[in-house]
């Protein structure tokens, strides 16, 4: 799976994925938590709440923190 992370990903109109049902998390969050320094996905649910309750997304989002981190903004 190929993740967009910039900007003209999320423009108005754009149906976000959620990577998060429990906490309605999407990549446009991790995105935004990654540019607040976000670097890890104990960090994401510090900024988000993203794996705390089924913890199901994680590994989805460990694919979407990384390859969100690795590009510009």
């Amino acid at each position: 799976m190929t993740i967009t992370c910039n900007k003209t990903n999320f423009k108005k109109g754009k149906t976000q994925m959620y990577i998060c049902i429990c906490h309605a998390i999407t990549e446009k969050d991790i995105q935004q938590a990654v540019g607040k320094g976000a670097s890890s996905i104990a960090r994401l649910s510090e900024l988000t709440m993203l794996g705390t309750q089924c913890g199901y997304c994680t590994k989805h989002a460990h694919e979407v923190l990384n390859q969100c981190a690795n590009k510009p903004a």
